[in-house]
C-alpha cells in the first residue's frame, strides 16, 4: 500500500478516542469475559474426558476438535486479559493470563505480555523489533530479512514457499521454549527476586502436570501423546490462522527499523488488516477479526470491538486512510504466498 504520511491522523484518532468514551464503549464488563472463560473451560475440560476415554475414533476426533476450540477459546480470551481490557482490577487480568497463556497455552505470561504488548503493539512491522513479522534465520518473510538467513536456510530458499507452511505447525512449541528461556533471563536480572516471574514459571510446570502427567493416570501414553500433539501441532497452525491474517499480507506494510509513521493512528493502519470470520468462529476469536481495532485501542474489551469498528471506518473514510479488510480464508492464503513471494520495505515519502 502506498505508505507516505496521511492527513491530519492524530486529529482523526483524538476525535475518534473521545467519541468512543462518549458513548462508554471503552467501559470493561468483567462478567461477559468470565462468562466466555468458564464456557470454554467447560468444553477443554469435556473435550480432553472424551479424548481420553473415547473407544472410536469418530469420537476421539469429536474431543480433538473440542480440545483445540476449548484451548483457543480461552487463550484468546486471555488476551484481552493480557491488554489489561477485562476488568479495572489488575489482579484479575492477571489471574486470567496466566491461566490462558502460561497453565492452557503453555506460553510464558511473561514472555507474552513482552513479545505482543510490547514489541508487537508499539512496532507492528518493524524490521528487526517486531517479532511477530521475524523467522529468521530460518525463512525470509520481506526482503531485507533475506541477508539475515542462516547457511542452510539459504541453500533451502527455493523450497521456502513448502517449508514455511510445514514449520507453522511448530509455532506453540517454539513460543513455549523461548518463552521459559526469556522467564529465566527475566529471573536471573532481578537475582530471583521478581515474583511475577515465579508465578508465571509455577504455571509452566502446572501446565506440564495437567497436559502430561496426570492424563496418564488415565489413559495410554500414545493416547496422551495424541492429545499433546492435536493441541500444540494443530493448535499452531489455528494461532495462525489467527494472529498471522492482520500482518502477513502484502497489504500490511513493512516498515525498516526506526521507520514506522510516527503517530498512532498511521502506524497501525499501514501495518494491520482485519479478516471477515462467520459469526460461530468469532465466539472463539474474542474480536482478534477486529485487529485494526484493536490496534488503535488495545485496552477496550473484546466484545466491544464489534460496535466501534463503524466509527474507527467512518474516521477512516474522514482521514483519507485506507481501511483494509479481507476474508478470512483470502488472508490466510496470502500468508502463505508471503513465503513465496517476501514483502518489500514500505516507502514513507
Amino acid at each position: 500500500m502506498d505508505a507516505r504520511p496521511f492527513a491530519e491522523p492524530q486529529k482523526a484518532f483524538e476525535k475518534l478516542r473521545a467519541e468512543i468514551a462518549r458513548l462508554g464503549l471503552n467501559r470493561k464488563r468483567p462478567g461477559q469475559v468470565l462468562w466466555e472463560a468458564g464456557m470454554f473451560a467447560f468444553l477443554l475440560a469435556a473435550s480432553i474426558v472424551l479424548m481420553l476415554s473415547a473407544h472410536s475414533a469418530l469420537a476421539v476426533a469429536a474431543g480433538a476438535a473440542g480440545v483445540l476450540l476449548g484451548t483457543v477459546g480461552l487463550a484468546t480470551n486471555a488476551h484481552t486479559s493480557a491488554h489489561g481490557a477485562t476488568s479495572d482490577k489488575p489482579w484479575l487480568n492477571a489471574l486470567l493470563t496466566w491461566l490462558g497463556f502460561s497453565v492452557v497455552s503453555s506460553i510464558s505470561t511473561t514472555y507474552w505480555r513482552h513479545k505482543h504488548n510490547v514489541l508487537h503493539h508499539q512496532h507492528p512491522n518493524e524490521d528487526l523489533v517486531d517479532p511477530d513479522h521475524e523467522f529468521t534465520p530460518h525463512f525470509a518473510l520481506a526482503e531485507p530479512q533475506e541477508e539475515r538467513l542462516s547457511f542452510l536456510a539459504r541453500k533451502l530458499r527455493p523450497l521456502q514457499a513448502f517449508l514455511f507452511p510445514l514449520a507453522t505447525g511448530f509455532l506453540i512449541p517454539n513460543m513455549a521454549s523461548i518463552g521459559v528461556v526469556h522467564t529465566f533471563k527475566v529471573l536471573g536480572k532481578s537475582k530471583f527476586k521478581d515474583s511475577k516471574a515465579v508465578i508465571d514459571l509455577a504455571g509452566l510446570a502446572l501446565s506440564v502436570l495437567a497436559w502430561w502427567v496426570v492424563p496418564l493416570f488415565f489413559a495410554s501414553p500414545l493416547r496422551v501423546l495424541l492429545l499433546n500433539t492435536v493441541r500444540l501441532i494443530a493448535g499452531s497452525y489455528i494461532f495462525f490462522a489467527i494472529f498471522a491474517p492482520a500482518h502477513l499480507p502484502h497489504e500490511a506494510s513493512f516498515f525498516p527499523k526506526g521507520g514506522l509513521p510516527k503517530d498512532w493512528f498511521s502506524r497501525q493502519l499501514a501495518t494491520t488488516l482485519n479478516f471477515r470470520a462467520f459469526p460461530v468462529a468469532r465466539v472463539f476469536l474474542s474480536g482478534l477479526s477486529y485487529q485494526i481495532e484493536h490496534h488503535l485501542f488495545p485496552g477496550v474489551p473484546h466484545h466491544q470491538l464489534p460496535r466501534i469498528a463503524p466509527l474507527v471506518r467512518k474516521a477512516c473514510e474522514e482521514a483519507g486512510i485506507p481501511y483494509r479488510e479481507l476474508s478470512w480464508h483470502g488472508a490466510v492464503w496470502k500468508c502463505v504466498l508471503v513465503g513465496y513471494r517476501p514483502k518489500r520495505l514500505a516507502n514513507l515519502i
